[in-house]
């Protein structure tokens, strides 16, 4: 194929708004069904909070992007994951002539970036009829295993024929063999080396035909940094690729250890509704007050399957906890009976990140305002209305005296939740809230790709647990 002349500007080629949908059926394509992609209930527990795009569906979209607009043909690139692709937000893909680059943004932050180099290309097609690995769950190695030198087959994964749905032209120049080498590396990461705890970080790939197809091999490893430099060979595909082992979900002690903590009957009064309860800083909460003799009862939002372990966990253990579903600040909230209750924990939050974009980010601000505000004035303005001796604990956080950047809208959120906290406790005595700044703790919220030093859960959560008792407010600190 001959190479068409290069534009002599910036041009954007195309932008798109992947969908869950459009992931399911990259997964099915690809076989790459790592859960970060295609799982929302289990992605919120990442290090990312929610499903993000493939990074190879990315690379295709835009290689396809190329031709339409332009009919360039790629032999070479490099592809570099500097932020997640999250579904539902528009992407632009833009690309430079001046120096072959091509980048995927979204309001004005650059995603990904891939520098290519164009040539010629010759299609090389694919047995469409061979029957390839289909795996449903990732492989889930530690980083030793998974970065153990060595050489290594790979089978070919998923149902490759289905790019000629998705990226047609692409199929039509480069061959289906390519598009499935592509897949291929995406499966490997995803699924086989890190696997389930990966996170793409950059590939530097040659298109050309080989002699011996589908392997990789591990060249380096890192565990300072967490990352592994894999070579694959795919059939039409030469790949150096950089991955990075994520940090796995937080896991809290389990009831038995955690009983070690309270004295048996130390919570024997307290009948504890806990907002959130199903993970994290709710988790620990209902475990301790169950270990101390209490009764829980922990709401969760979208992990019916993590509510019903804590519960069970606790039953088993010889504990009194139920769980039932329950959306912050939403209105089928009814069903619950606050009367029966006399300490109520709000952990309910989204993911706590900072911006992502340059821009005042409102969809970012909005749901902070709605979790730590708006929802938390419906809850209270409920558990009031009926006259009942409550203590409530409001959660807020040290960023208000040291705000990182980024962090503002959340921390500014916390502070006004603070105020209405501090406001209605000089309004009347049935119910009483207790605030308190929390530190950095060991949660899903806090996961890095660096290990940070946080603050143990048990030792700042059991003395809140302790004061819920008093129903005596404490002030902001």
């Amino acid at each position: 194929m001959t190479v068409a002349a290069k534009p002599d500007s910036n041009l954007i080629l195309g932008t798109k708004t992947f969908t869950l949908e459009d992931q399911l059926e990259f997964a099915r394509f690809s076989g790459d069904r790592n859960p970060i992609h295609i799982d929302p209930v289990v992605a919120r527990r990442t290090l990312t909070g929610q499903c993000i795009v493939h990074g190879i569906h990315g690379l295709l979209w835009a290689l396809e992007a190329l031709l339409l607009k332009h009919a360039l043909y790629v032999t070479h690139f490099k592809i570099r994951f500097l932020k997640p692709l999250f579904l539902n937000e528009a992407i632009v893909c833009s690309y430079n002539p001046k120096n072959n680059r091509i980048s995927l943004e979204t309001e004005g932050v650059v995603l990904v970036t891939i520098a290519v180099s164009l040539g010629t290309v010759t299609p090389v097609e694919l047995d469409d009829e061979a029957r390839r690995a289909r795996p449903t769950q990732p492989d889930s190695p530690s980083f030793s295993q998974c970065s153990a030198p060595g050489s290594r087959s790979l089978e070919l994964a998923g149902e490759p024929a289905i790019a000629r749905k998705l990226f047609p032209a692409f199929c039509q120049s480069y061959g289906l063999a390519t598009a499935a080498d592509l897949g291929a590396a995406s499966y490997l990461v995803g699924m086989k080396c890190p696997g389930e705890h990966s996170l793409f970080a950059s590939l530097t790939g040659a298109i050309a035909p080989a002699a011996n197809p589908y392997g990789y091999s591990v060249v380096e490893s890192d565990e300072r940094f967490s990352l592994i430099q894999l070579a694959f060979q795919g059939k039409t595909l030469s790949a150096d690729i950089e991955a990075f082992y994520r940090p796995k979900p937080s896991q809290n002690q389990p009831i038995a250890q955690l009983g070690q903590r309270v004295n048996a009957a130390e919570f024997k009064s307290v009948r504890a509704l806990i907002i959130g309860g199903s993970r994290g800083l709710g988790e620990v909460v209902a475990k301790l007050i169950a270990a101390g003799g209490g009764q829980v009862v922990v709401t969760y939002h979208v992990g019916l399957a993590d509510a019903q372990a804590l519960c069970r966990e606790i039953t088993d253990w010889g504990g009194n906890g139920e769980c039932v579903q329950y959306t912050a600040g939403g209105s089928a909230n009814t069903t619950i009976d606050y009367s029966q209750f006399n300490q109520i924990y709000y952990f309910a939050t989204p993911k706590i990140a900072g911006k992502r974009a340059r821009a005042f980010d409102q969809t970012q601000k909005n749901g902070y305002q709605t979790a730590y505000v708006e929802a938390f004035k419906t809850l209270y303005r409920a558990v009031a209305s009926i006259q009942h001796p409550c203590t409530v604990f409001y959660p807020s956080t040290v960023f208000i005296d040291a705000t990182p950047k980024g962090l503002e809208d959340y921390a500014a959120a916390k502070l006004e939740g603070e105020a209405f906290c501090s406001q209605v406790n000089t309004q009347q005595n049935t119910v009483k809230v207790l605030i308190k700044r929390l530190p950095q703790l060991a949660t899903d919220q806090n996961q890095a790709l660096v290990e940070n030093q946080l603050t143990d859960l048990v030792d700042c959560l059991l003395p809140v647990i302790q004061a819920m008792q008093t129903g005596q407010p404490f002030k902001a600190a």
